[in-house]
């Protein structure tokens, strides 16, 4: 096992569950910003879509805010992973 420092507490599985979604909702938030400062419109992260849904490709070079687009629609795949019932709040 591990120990831990003084004042550290272990996070409950409910805390965890709890952070996870937090941490959806954020990444939900950064994709719509980063699409539309990529794409200049405006859509929201589907699950159902795969990478096409981004609006980058090859013929472009990658900006800054695309790379941000495509690494924040990666861990959003990440997340959905590890808690699959988040695709229902995309």
């Amino acid at each position: 096992m591990f120990n831990l420092n003084k004042g550290e507490k272990n996070m409950s599985m409910v805390g965890v569950k709890q952070r996870l979604e937090e941490e959806y909702d954020i990444l939900l938030n950064r994709f719509h910003t980063y699409y539309y400062k990529v794409n200049k419109k405006q859509k929201w992260f589907n699950p159902k879509m795969g990478f096409d849904q981004l609006g980058l490709n090859a013929e472009n070079k990658l900006t800054n805010d695309g790379s941000q687009l495509y690494s924040t629609y990666f861990s959003l795949l990440m997340l959905q992973d590890i808690k699959p019932d988040l695709k229902e709040r995309a």
